[in-house]
């Protein structure tokens, strides 16, 4: 896996950091012609070459898979631009800013049969893994919730009356599509597709800075909270008629859980490397280099799924973006 990078925010340069120590190869960095000195900046780290534009990079460097870490509202644009080009896609969560886009690339995708992964660190945690092979031992389950509340350092601002994008309609933010997003996706990622959802969200100038998503599963019930105006003790339960497993981070690190069964002594679950970027990575690099289409594809159903119940979720709220209206 040879990479090219387009954005140069704060999510490119953190995870860059890690790739780079990590081993991973770099082709290039792009960005826009205004922030041309601050790709010049990451492709310093990355030992590559930065370009401000993909036509320029295409043409100038070599390289199978786009990582883009751009503005939710620029995910489809560029994501179908890597495609189209041949690309294999790695794109920051959320995939897109509606599930009609994100069906649209999901298609072209398996049709030019390239790879496109939604980073969504969430999936590959090995805590993760070890969560869905305990279900069982739970029984029946009833109830499932999850939380990740954090108060965002950019909401005294929006407060203020600026315009952040984190809370801005234009560039698809707000609290579900950002944090929420992870609650939603730890959920959807076990459970699978809910039969129902609703949301009940705190709105302030048209868009959300707090929610709660309920998904109905028929047999039981499971609840999403998320926000960026107060924080939350960031926890995730699945309670069962046999007992019950608590995680005690937010559901994107998906660091240690409890297992308490009735009757037996508590278990825990602690597998994950202390960088939670890691397994995502080495899962994306792995499929990639070994051609392995049937893991993608699996990734790729829970991706569209949680696209679904967000966009499904945000609707019963009212919040649109600009781009629902095309």
């Amino acid at each position: 896996m040879k990479l090219a990078v387009i954005g140069t925010g704060k999510i490119a340069h953190q995870v860059v950091s890690y790739l780079v120590a990590w081993g991973y190869e770099f082709a290039a960095v792009v960005s826009t012609p205004r922030s041309f000195d601050a790709a010049q900046e990451l492709a310093q780290l990355m030992r590559s070459a930065a370009y401000s534009s993909f036509k320029d990079a295409l043409a100038g460097a070599e390289f199978d898979t786009v990582y883009i870490t751009t503005p939710n509202n620029t995910h489809f644009s560029l994501a179908q631009a890597a495609l189209e080009a041949d690309k294999n896609v790695i794109v920051e969560k959320p995939m897109t800013s509606n599930f009609a886009e994100a069906q649209k690339l999901a298609d072209f995708a398996r049709a030019k049969n390239l790879f496109l992964y939604e980073a969504t660190t969430t999936l590959y945690q090995p805590n993760y893994q070890a969560i869905r092979e305990a279900l069982p031992q739970l029984g029946a389950i009833r109830l499932v919730s999850s939380e990740y509340s954090q108060y965002s350092s950019r909401y005294d601002a929006f407060c203020a009356g600026q315009n952040p994008r984190a809370f801005t309609l234009g560039a698809s933010g707000g609290s579900l599509m950002d944090i929420g997003l992870y609650a939603v996706t730890w959920i959807v990622g076990l459970f699978g597709k809910p039969q129902r959802v609703r949301r009940a969200a705190t709105i302030q100038r048209g868009i959300d800075t707090s929610g709660i998503t309920t998904l109905d599963y028929g047999d039981f019930q499971a609840v999403a909270l998320d926000a960026k105006d107060c924080d939350g003790p960031n926890r995730s339960v699945i309670e069962g008629e046999k007992g019950y497993l608590v995680q005690h981070t937010a559901p994107g690190v998906c660091g240690r859980a409890t297992l308490l069964l009735r009757g037996k002594a508590e278990e825990e679950i602690d597998l994950n490397p202390a960088n939670h970027y890691q397994a995502e990575f080495e899962a994306f690099a792995r499929a990639i280099d070994t051609g392995n289409r049937k893991h993608c594809a699996r990734q790729l159903e829970i991706s569209l799924a949680v696209s679904q119940v967000l966009t499904d979720a945000r609707y019963d709220t009212g919040v649109c973006f600009p781009v629902d209206k095309a």
